[in-house]
């Protein structure tokens, strides 16, 4: 009879210990949560104006891409035809933009800053080009 009553002291021991256990991993998560709660919520807003941003320079590309499109129309044939297929490109490469800043508002706040990096030189090519072309 005292085996068995040290094996049940023995269980009530190890009962306890487990469900304490993990009352110190939950206090120290309640210590650590304000500063990253703040450090989210600081990245959330530098990612959020970065994507208004870029949502406005997106929109400045199309119209100038547009504004091309119709001076290509307005222009002779042979130029038309020259103009067409880079155009076109750059439309392409304008709606690649759009998805790569779905993809970035989409994104983990710790694959932003690769992403936000892509988008920052895909832009600046882009509109490298744009303005090229319009001179």
């Amino acid at each position: 009879m005292k085996r068995t009553i040290k094996v049940a002291k023995s269980n009530i021991g190890v009962l306890l210990l487990w469900a304490l256990l993990p009352l110190c991993f939950y206090e120290n998560t309640f210590a650590e949560s304000p500063d990253t709660r703040q450090k989210i919520y600081g990245v959330e807003v530098q990612r959020d104006t970065y994507l208004k941003a870029v949502r406005q320079q997106i929109a400045d590309l199309k119209i100038k891409i547009d504004s091309l499109n119709a001076k290509a129309k307005k222009s002779g044939r042979v130029a038309r035809l020259r103009m067409e297929p880079t155009i076109q490109g750059f439309q392409r490469d304008l709606n690649d933009l759009d998805k790569k800043s779905m993809d970035l508002k989409n994104s983990g706040l710790n694959a932003w800053e690769e992403l936000k990096t892509d988008l920052d030189a895909s832009i600046k090519k882009l509109r490298t080009a744009v303005e090229g072309m319009s001179r």
